[in-house]
């Protein structure tokens, strides 16, 4: 018996990545047997929750979030052969944070994400997750991103 290969890809339903998304299958189907854990995180500030609840999200809110994620999938991954399982995942919290400690949790051999090339003051405010993930991967890390960054055609 083979054992599974973990890929491990992040989105934020972009375009970004859904490119690093659609370059994970290609790298998992060339595996023998792969799990493709797909991660959606929802930034503590970005879910509209009041202070106090947002470091514990409702089930609700959780429960939404999923059924986004695997209504995209399903969307995205309707042909994959019977050798790759897809996995969904839905965390709150920090993104690169949450990101490294499921690709650690799973033992992953491949991280992919994109990158929205954020520069200057954009950068200082949200930071830079594939940065962090690129400086502390335990493993490989695709990072899918614009041929042409901004200011650079």
């Amino acid at each position: 018996m083979s054992s599974r290969t973990v890929v491990l890809v992040a989105t934020d339903f972009s375009e970004l990545a859904e490119r690093a998304l659609h370059h994970a299958v290609r790298y998992a189907r060339g595996l023998e047997s792969a799990q493709l854990y797909v991660l959606s995180v929802a930034a503590r500030e970005m879910t509209l929750l009041p202070p106090e609840l947002s470091a514990a999200p409702t089930e609700s809110f959780v429960t939404a979030a999923m059924a986004t994620l695997e209504e995209y999938l399903h969307r995205e991954l309707s042909a994959l052969p019977p050798s790759i399982t897809v996995i969904p995942e839905v965390r709150v919290g920090e993104p690169a944070e949450l990101i490294l400690g499921l690709a650690h949790e799973t033992g992953a051999s491949l991280i992919a994400l994109g990158t929205h090339g954020r520069r200057g003051l954009q950068r200082l405010v949200y930071g830079s997750v594939a940065e962090r993930v690129l400086r502390e991967a335990p493993c490989a890390v695709l990072v899918a991103r614009d041929a042409a960054p901004t200011g650079h055609r």
